[in-house]
């Protein structure tokens, strides 16, 4: 009885352990790379941040728009305080490898790490 009582517990532990997520390196990945995609209608998306600010430039043809500012990031979402329009946005992130899969109202896109950074 006593075996099986150890073995219950262990594959408790076992089971529980496996359920969590160490996220305490995703801000870390997500600030010290340049992110990009281009999407099939042509339009490109580029996310970078550097010690106090995050940028996201979106082109499409002729049109160019960019949010820019001061941020702060925690495990799962940032926030870009933009004050040239003196608005702020939130976006959740979850970075996956070379991907990033990043969501703003319920809306997600996947962005790749930059082939090539800018040195």
């Amino acid at each position: 009885m006593r075996k099986f009582a150890t073995l219950v517990c262990v594959m408790l532990c076992i089971f529980l352990c496996s359920c969590t997520v160490d996220t305490s390196g995703y801000s870390y990945e997500l600030t010290s790379k340049i992110w990009e995609t281009e999407c099939k209608g042509g339009a490109k998306i580029i996310l970078s941040f550097d010690d106090e600010n995050a940028s996201l430039f979106i082109q499409n043809g002729e049109l160019k728009s960019e949010i820019a500012g001061k941020y702060f990031v925690d495990k799962t979402t940032f926030v870009i305080f933009d004050t040239k329009v003196k608005s702020n946005y939130l976006f959740s992130y979850q970075p996956c490898g070379n991907k990033l899969y990043l969501t703003h109202n319920s809306h997600t896109i996947t962005l790749e790490t930059k082939k090539n950074p800018v040195q």
